[in-house]
Parts: structure tokens; C-alpha cells; sequence
């Protein structure tokens, strides 16, 4: 997890990766409508193999 600004908007955006043992997926929350209301960004697969568990880092 970190937080980051990608998208070029004024506020940092939450970034979380998978862990160990888990699929590979990255989601973004937008800083500007992060208020646990809103839903998350879309789901990003970094890899190119779904089966990959060696997790993801975001830092």
C-alpha cells in the first residue's frame, strides 16, 4: 500500500497490491472521492500470468 499521486489531480491516491499467495492485482482509489463511499478504481493485472502468487509491490 501507499499513496501516490497518479493522476494529476491535487490529492494522493491510495495504491494497494495483493499480497503474498494472492492474484496479482493493483487498485487504485482516487484521493479526491477517497471516502470509503466511493467504489475503487479499476483492478489492474500486472502480470501477464493470472497464476503468478508472489504477490504485488506498490511502494
Amino acid at each position: 500500500m501507499t499513496a501516490k499521486r497518479v493522476d494529476g489531480g491535487g490529492a494522493a491516491s491510495l495504491v494497494v497490491g495483493s499480497g503474498d499467495e494472492q492474484a496479482p492485482s493493483v487498485v487504485v482509489f482516487p484521493g479526491v472521492t477517497l471516502t470509503g463511499a466511493s467504489p475503487p478504481g479499476a483492478a489492474i493485472t500486472p502480470f501477464t500470468d493470472p497464476t503468478e502468487t508472489s504477490g504485488v509491490f506498490v511502494g
